[in-house]
C-alpha cells in the first residue's frame, strides 16, 4: 500500500493496490519523491541484487505509473540522491554513473533525456540548489581533483558550465565570495 500525504494540508490519499511498486519480495529498497505541483510521485525501485534501478513516475490522482528510466549494471548500481522535480511539473534532474562517473541529466516525465548537463572524467558529488528563475543548477564536483569538492553551475540547457565564485541569495540581500584568501588577510 502507498499513502501520499499532502504536507500543505491534513489530507492523505491511500492507494491500496492501485499503485504498484512491483514485487516487494524482490525489492531491496525504494525511495520516493513528489513533484512541486503534487501531480506526480517518483519511486526509485532497486532490485535485491542492486544491479537494476527503475525510476517509476506515478500520477498522484489516478495511481497509474510507468517506468521512466531503467539503469542496469553487470555488478552494482551506486544509487544517487539527486532526483529533483522542476517547478514546471514536466521535467526533472537525475544523476547516474552510466559513463563511469556520476553526472547530471535533464529528463521529461516520460523518460526522454532532454540534456546531458555534465560530462567528463570526474564526478558530480551532489546537487546543492536549482535556481529555476535563472535556469541554473548548482552542484559540487571533483572536476579539479578527486580529493577536492568545488562548487559549479550549469544551465538547464547544458551551457555555461563554470566554477562558481560568487553566490547571491534569491532576494539579492546576501552574497558569498569564494576563492583564495588574499595575502593581506592572513592571520585575521
Amino acid at each position: 500500500m502507498l499513502t501520499c500525504i499532502n504536507l500543505n494540508s491534513d489530507s492523505a490519499i491511500n492507494y491500496g493496490n492501485q499503485m504498484s511498486e512491483g514485487n516487494e519480495v524482490q525489492n531491496a529498497s525504494t525511495k520516493r519523491s513528489i513533484n512541486a505541483r503534487e501531480q506526480h510521485i517518483a519511486i526509485q525501485r532497486l532490485n535485491r541484487e542492486q544491479n537494476r534501478l527503475d525510476l517509476l513516475i506515478a500520477d498522484v490522482g489516478s495511481g497509474k505509473s510507468h517506468s521512466a528510466i531503467t539503469v542496469k549494471d553487470q555488478y552494482w548500481i551506486n544509487v544517487g540522491d539527486d532526483l529533483r522535480f522542476l517547478k514546471d511539473g514536466k521535467r526533472f534532474l537525475w544523476s547516474d554513473e552510466r559513463s563511469g562517473y556520476r553526472h547530471l541529466y535533464l529528463y521529461d516525465l516520460e523518460g526522454k533525456q532532454l540534456a546531458e548537463l555534465t560530462k567528463g572524467n570526474w564526478e558530480v558529488s551532489g546537487v546543492q540548489a536549482v535556481d529555476e528563475a535563472k535556469s541554473l543548477v548548482y552542484f559540487t564536483a571533483t572536476e579539479k581533483s578527486a580529493l577536492e569538492r568545488h562548487l559549479y553551475r550549469v544551465a538547464l540547457d547544458a551551457s555555461g558550465f563554470t566554477p562558481e565564485r560568487w553566490i547571491e541569495s534569491p532576494e539579492g540581500r546576501f552574497g558569498l565570495a569564494m576563492g583564495l584568501a588574499r595575502a593581506s588577510l592572513r592571520g585575521v
